[in-house]
């Protein structure tokens, strides 16, 4: 009774009331139409590329991140007069590399070029396990923290998906090499393919010292090594591999875990070792010592490092080949212009202007990312 009570007491408004208050509503709703309508595209847009926006929105958080990434590792102050300087490279970097990827994606679209939404799946779910550890609360509070939702994350790792596969497709079609090509490349740079000693290990890695003793204990009782790691490793990134690290060479682990696992012999099994991660019981499974390798077993990295060389030149050339067709409209440093009279012309003005002419191009004149 007490809902159709409320009900009730909403319809029997004054039915003047109820017009005015739709009035307004349709007013409010226009005035902020109008309002976006009516904004210059420079506060809205950073650019547009044939005709398709890249949201300011977009490029500030794309700004905003890379600051934080330099923060975190290089300790910059961009307060400084030396960190003001480096920020406005990384402004413009930031927004070259948006227009090319938004390139990128119109030439994936054009030629139904296509990311299988399981390969996003997969990026994601590795996000959550390897930088959370599944921790589905810190996941999402580290989101929002960053401007992201899981929506609008999925979206971009898609797009960078997208852009990478077709950088991919354009190399393979244009970095022919020939065999000739390859083995004067070997000739030229064999110490490159020399085979460095390497050592195949696994581990099992614990947080406190008396559950790597307990490890101990139970391979002491003949329980297998792989068993133990899928069961007790805290490493998720191998602990469904029986603790498999693969084959690594000097200077990839940290100092104390490579000194274990090259004072091991084959087949042997270290005491606890204590590193910034934990403690991890190693075992050392192979050893590869240091040899020249021919052409035939370096090809494959010979071929790798051919096309690394090559493809920076071909992703260039590419989009260089884009942008001469397409209608680049740069709203954060759009190119000087001028009126008649010489005057320079106001940022808001000039982007109306890039607008209408249609068949001017305008770019802006950073390097285009590779």
């Amino acid at each position: 009774m007490t809902n159709s009570k409320v009900i009730k007491s909403g319809m029997d408004l004054p039915k003047g009331l109820m017009v005015a208050l739709g009035i307004c509503a349709v007013i409010v709703g226009f005035s902020i139409l109008m309002l976006f309508l009516s904004s210059p595209p420079s506060k809205i847009y950073a650019a547009k590329v044939n005709g398709e926006p890249i949201s300011l929105s977009v490029y500030n958080k794309a700004v905003e991140n890379l600051k934080f990434q330099y923060s975190k590792m290089f300790k910059m102050d961009f307060n400084s007069a030396q960190g003001k300087g480096f920020l406005e490279n990384i402004k413009k970097m930031t927004l070259e590399s948006l227009i090319d990827k938004e390139l990128y994606l119109q030439y994936a679209k054009k030629n139904d070029i296509k990311i299988d939404n399981d390969i996003v799946d997969t990026e994601i779910n590795n996000i959550k396990e390897k930088n959370f550890n599944g921790d589905m609360k810190m996941f999402r509070q580290a989101l929002s923290e960053r401007g992201y939702t899981e929506d609008s994350l999925r979206q971009e790792i898609k797009d960078e998906k997208l852009s990478e596969k077709v950088k991919e497709q354009i190399i393979a079609e244009k970095a022919k090499i020939s065999n000739k090509e390859q083995k004067d490349y070997f000739e030229k740079n064999k110490a490159t393919f020399i085979q460095k000693e390497e050592v195949k290990a696994s581990h099992i890695l614990v947080k406190t010292e008396q559950e790597a003793d307990d490890v101990l204990a139970s391979l002491a009782k003949g329980e297998k090594f792989e068993d133990l790691a899928k069961k007790s490793s805290t490493d998720t990134s191998n602990r469904d591999k029986g603790g498999d690290l693969g084959y690594f060479g000097k200077g990839t682990m940290v100092p104390e875990f490579e000194k274990a696992a090259w004072a091991l012999k084959n087949g042997e099994v270290s005491k606890p070792v204590k590193t910034q991660f934990g403690f991890h019981i190693i075992k050392r499974v192979d050893f590869k010592q240091e040899k020249a390798r021919t052409f035939e077993e370096a090809q494959k990295d010979v071929l790798d490092a051919l096309r690394k060389e090559k493809s920076g030149m071909i992703l260039q050339d590419f989009i260089k080949e884009q942008r001469a067709t397409a209608k680049i409209i740069n709203y954060v440093y759009p190119p000087e212009q001028k009126d008649e009279k010489g005057n320079v012309v106001k940022t808001d003005e000039k982007a109306k202007a890039n607008e209408k002419a249609s068949d001017v191009k305008v770019e802006a004149t950073a390097v285009p990312s590779k």
